[in-house]
């Protein structure tokens, strides 16, 4: 079911890692922006064609955990994922954080 509603960075991070997860090698951003896409299926202003760009909103967000790394809530920043020379990986500290995020949403969805 496609995403309307206006995603940002924190709503991106787990579907990021999830990809990763998945996967089960280092990624490219381009790879990664592909995999979340088909994960979250985004629609609406997540779409918005960004100007003087060939992308669109979302793709943005992707290149934004990238480009704020050094931010400390950032799941780079963090050591969940490791960036280099443009690749993605996710860690074994991104893989317990995943682990621990999704119980959490399990438990509060399914309680």
């Amino acid at each position: 079911m496609p995403i309307t509603a206006k995603l940002g960075e924190a709503d991106i991070t787990d579907a990021a890692m999830y990809a990763l997860l998945d996967a089960g090698c280092p990624l490219d951003t381009t790879e990664v922006k592909a995999r979340v896409r088909d994960l979250l299926e985004p629609a609406g202003v997540n779409r918005t064609p960004l100007m003087n760009r060939n992308d669109q909103a979302i793709d943005q967000i992707i290149r934004n955990i990238v480009s704020h790394r050094d931010s400390s809530n950032n799941i780079i920043c963090r050591g969940y994922v490791d960036y280099d020379d443009g690749y993605w990986e996710l860690t074994d500290d991104g893989r317990a954080c995943l682990w621990r995020r999704m119980k959490r949403r399990f438990e509060r969805e399914l309680n």
